[in-house]
């Protein structure tokens, strides 16, 4: 492979050896030093553009590269997220809900309405209540395994969120992904239509970073 350096002042490609150990005899004017130095200012000049121009290409090729290794963790990081999301919403769906269901209806079947959805009950009370209910009839309550796994499967689901939110975003694409998680609006059906989240500084920092980086 050709060296890329070319050093400065070096001869013209197409200029043979034998030019340099054989120059042709002639008569120098006054002018001819001159203009020797003009040449070779003029080829140095020219090597210099060609190794600029050399480490541009090399810059770019460089720059591509670390493009396409960010958008490739991008996508691995992605891909974590979405195998998260699925196990997650498959265990609510299927294990969860019904588990949480079945012991909603079987405390309202006693008298415990929970104060949140208009229940009379103080909360204080409404506990105390339900935590003997469920020691006299445990089977009838979300089981500890049950919460366990489903804790388990909300951290995974943030730990990856969170793992995105880190990451410098490779592309518009991956900023507008940031934009739309940080913005989603909570309880859409409230009288005021909802809110955003509240985020930290430090969770929503790297997006902050990004735009300003890719929207310039």
């Amino acid at each position: 492979m050709a060296n890329p350096h070319v050093p400065v002042g070096s001869l013209p490609a197409n200029q043979s050896s034998s030019l340099i150990t054989s120059p042709p005899v002639r008569e120098r004017s006054a002018e001819s030093p001159m203009q020797e130095d003009a040449g070779a200012t003029a080829g140095g000049a020219n090597d210099r553009r060609d190794d600029m121009n050399m480490m541009t290409r090399i810059s770019a090729t460089q720059s591509t590269e670390t493009s396409i290794d960010a958008l490739s963790r991008w996508n691995e990081a992605m891909q974590r997220l979405e195998n998260a999301q699925e196990a997650y919403d498959h265990y609510k769906k299927c294990v969860w809900d019904p588990a949480w269901a079945m012991a909603v209806a079987f405390e309202q079947s006693h008298g415990l309405i929970s104060p949140g959805v208009g229940g009379t009950n103080s909360t204080r009370n409404f506990n105390e209540r339900r935590q003997a209910l469920k020691a006299a009839y445990p089977t009838f309550f979300v089981s500890d395994e049950i919460e366990a796994e489903i804790e388990r499967l909300s951290t995974e689901l943030s730990d990856a969120q969170s793992s995105l939110m880190g990451m410098e975003a490779p592309d518009l694409a991956a900023l507008r992904w940031k934009l739309d998680h940080v913005l989603e609006i909570e309880c859409p059906d409230d009288v005021d239509g909802g809110s955003t989240p509240c985020w930290s500084a430090h969770y929503v920092a790297q997006t902050v970073s990004d735009y300003r980086r890719l929207l310039t």
